[in-house]
């Protein structure tokens, strides 16, 4: 009872703060003068009159946010790590990017900043990119493109992006063009100086990989005999250096049949961790091809009632697991409609599990690239995509011998094969007209 009291006096202070309604205010109004409708017609009543929001707009806000635990960070609202903290710049280039002209803009960007990696992770997404990194000017240059596009959220991934030398300038100027940033790591060599270097450039939020609540195992999935004593020391650091501290863990049947996920959640609970992130394990990278590593549909039922369960609770620790945020009643499938991956050698991807490129920026603008993936993948999903479709992927790079990600031409044509299913159903609203 306390929780969900505390999630309504949450939900009132933010429809009472200007700073976070203006903006999503005046883009519905105009929206509604191009004839667009975005929200229940009880709820742009209220704003067409110009009133304060009241009843039919908290119920629609309340109803829409009911599995989340929304928090406060260093004085701004936080729902989850797939949206920006607000007030900012990025959360208002969110609803801006609807009166852009295009059909949809990237909410978030990860790149791969490097290709290097002192781990031997054994579900590296990775696998198979070999190519040489881009030049830092190349990077901070995909960076102003990103943001020309409207991108909200930068991730900065690899490899460990901790080994790039420049790992502050890109983040510094990802906050100079108005993105917010996330940082996935391991917790290599992460101490106080560099947890501080990173908070003064600007990084919002750092992420760490933990496979198990046990040393010995996270060790073995990890390929390093100290991997979970970096990692713990990794995670204090950065909670005592400010930064929102998240800790990421992969799901596989093994791992559901073992609750493995309450385990390390309430480890990383005690250590006063912002958010606690579950993916599911994809076959992609050294998993290509690999139906095995995949959940089932009870463990997907399951990890969803947590992420619902725990929430409801207002923790210090919220969840965010990516069954519940990507399921089809929410925003489904995001991969090239909503979200991009740009590996380290500069090639454009749906995301960093599908292994298909539509571009290079060295050799095409990214305006360009993005345009030609939201043709190919047309809208977001209700189910995710290489998840569906893993098996048609991994058969035509082993009937091709093909690098890894595939051409633009073999990443169309894979598209064409796997038809367009169905919208989720938020962008059913968003998206009617």
């Amino acid at each position: 009872m306390f929780g969900r009291l505390k999630q309504i006096a949450m939900l009132l202070w933010i429809m009472a703060t200007p700073k976070v309604t203006q903006t999503p205010l005046t883009v519905m109004k105009e929206l509604r003068k191009q004839g667009k409708e975005r929200l229940p017609a009880s709820v742009q009543n209220e704003i067409n009159k110009n009133k304060k929001l009241k009843t039919s707009t908290f119920k629609f806000a309340k109803a829409f946010l009911s599995s989340e635990c929304i928090s406060r960070h260093n004085g701004r609202f936080v729902i989850n790590s797939f949206l920006p903290p607000f007030p900012s710049e990025a959360y208002n280039r969110m609803f801006t990017n609807l009166l852009s002209g295009r059909k949809l803009s990237p909410v978030s960007a990860y790149i791969a900043v490097t290709k290097n990696c002192p781990y031997n992770c054994w579900h590296c997404s990775f696998k198979g990119r070999s190519r040489p990194d881009l030049p830092i000017e190349k990077q901070l240059s995909l960076i102003d493109s990103l943001c020309r596009l409207g991108t909200s959220i930068i991730g900065f991934t690899g490899g460990e992006p901790l080994l790039h030398p420049d790992i502050c300038a890109l983040i510094k100027r990802s906050v100079q063009n108005g993105a917010e940033t996330i940082l996935f790591t391991t917790g290599y060599n992460l101490d106080i100086t560099t947890a501080e270097k990173l908070k003064q450039a600007g990084l919002w939020a750092i992420c760490f990989s933990l496979d198990s609540h046990i040393p010995e195992i996270h060790n073995r999935l990890r390929g390093r005999t100290n991997a979970f004593a970096e990692v713990m020391s990794a995670i204090q650091t950065a909670r005592k250096s400010g930064l929102y501290t998240m800790v990421s863990s992969v799901a596989t049947p093994e791992f559901m049949k073992e609750q493995s996920y309450q385990k390390i959640y309430d480890l990383v609970s005690r250590m006063k961790v912002n958010e606690y992130r579950i993916i599911e394990a994809m076959p992609c990278g050294k998993l290509l091809n690999n139906s095995q590593t995949i959940i089932s549909g009870q463990d997907i039922k399951e990890l969803r009632q947590f992420h619902i369960r725990t929430n409801a609770k207002s923790p210090a620790t919220k969840v965010c697991s990516f069954n519940q945020i990507e399921s089809p009643e929410l925003f489904g499938c995001g991969a090239g409609t909503q979200h991009m991956f740009i590996d380290n050698a500069g090639e454009v991807c749906p995301c960093d599990f599908t292994p298909l490129s539509f571009g290079n920026i060295t050799q095409t603008p990214l305006s360009d690239i993005w345009l030609k993936m939201n043709q190919a993948f047309n809208l977001p999903r209700r189910n995710c995509f290489i998840q569906k479709n893993y098996k048609l992927i991994a058969r035509k790079i082993q009937e091709n011998n093909a690098e890894i990600p595939l051409s633009p031409d073999h990443s169309i044509e894979i598209c064409r094969q796997c038809p367009f299913d169905e919208m989720p159903d938020y962008f059913k609203t968003i998206c009617k007209s």
